[in-house]
């Protein structure tokens, strides 16, 4: 299989390497620049695979860069993905509506995975790209992100726990309202909602997820101490189910099988006997 390339235009060398760590590890071959001009010229002389562009950049913005390869014969056609640390949400989408619209938009920060989802859906469009690699082998903190809302405080911390293990970053928020809040404010790759939440349950923060305009999607797991299987089973018919249901406690290794559906990390080898948590 051919070799696939990345052009990287970024001015922060910081985000730059963070990116370029994920595609290295993927097997991408990667090239950087820290201006438009001098990605520009590169493309039309090395047109690669993908471009990934922050808006943010010293001598033209990112949606300037796109819409000079859109004018680029070669490169009309070539994917994009702009990443931003300012432009608003709203811009984003007008954005989105025109003829030099990007493929994709990321807005930072953001997690390694998240990146590489976006990176290979357009690297290879026929899903022919090789898995990404273990999550152990990327270093630097870019781990998926997983939101855990629950007011359990010694069972979020066992939960953290395991998930820092696989190198996964972790949020906490104890209630609906708050959880909702931090997605917003940082899209996570992974929600796991307790169904024991005080005055809102967790159907009903399940209920607002899957409405909500840009988290509907987010992959959504519920855990519960008192809810029986029978009450998950009716929750599944709705078109607001989760994507998993657990009772706490829960065996580790079970619940990383349903996290790989999801999330391409490590899943680890079945303990001499079970280990719970909740």
């Amino acid at each position: 299989m051919t070799q696939k390339s990345v052009l990287i235009i970024d001015a922060d060398d910081a985000q730059t390497a963070q990116v370029e760590r994920v595609l290295l590890a993927s097997g991408v071959q990667v090239t950087t620049s820290k201006t438009a001009q001098e990605g520009l010229g590169h493309a039309q002389h090395h047109p690669p695979d993908l471009v990934v562009i922050s808006t943010e950049m010293p001598d033209m913005s990112g949606f300037g860069v796109c819409k000079r390869l859109r004018r680029t014969p070669g490169l009309e056609r070539v994917p994009v993905i702009l990443m931003t640390g300012e432009v608003g949400r709203e811009e984003l989408e007008q954005h989105s509506k025109f003829r030099s619209a990007a493929d994709a938009y990321l807005m930072k920060p953001f997690s390694g995975f998240e990146f590489w989802r976006r990176a290979k859906e357009l690297l290879h469009r026929d899903m022919s790209v090789p898995p990404m690699p273990p999550r152990r082998t990327i270093t630097g903190g870019i781990g998926p992100l997983v939101l855990i809302i629950d007011p359990d405080t010694e069972g979020v911390a066992r939960l953290r726990d395991v998930l820092r293990g696989r190198s996964c970053q972790g949020m906490v928020a104890t209630d609906g309202e708050q959880g909702i809040k931090m997605c917003e404010q940082r899209r996570p790759d992974l929600i796991i909602a307790s169904l024991e939440l005080g005055e809102e349950s967790g159907f009903g923060v399940c209920k607002k997820l899957r409405r909500h305009p840009t988290l509907g999607n987010v992959p959504l797991f519920l855990v519960s101490r008192d809810a029986t299987w029978d009450t998950f089973e009716k929750h599944k018919r709705l078109r607001s189910r989760a994507d998993a249901y657990f009772r706490k406690p829960f065996e580790v290794h079970k619940f990383w099988v349903e996290v790989e559906r999801f999330l391409p990390i490590f899943v680890p080898e079945p303990a001499d006997g079970p280990v719970s948590l909740g």
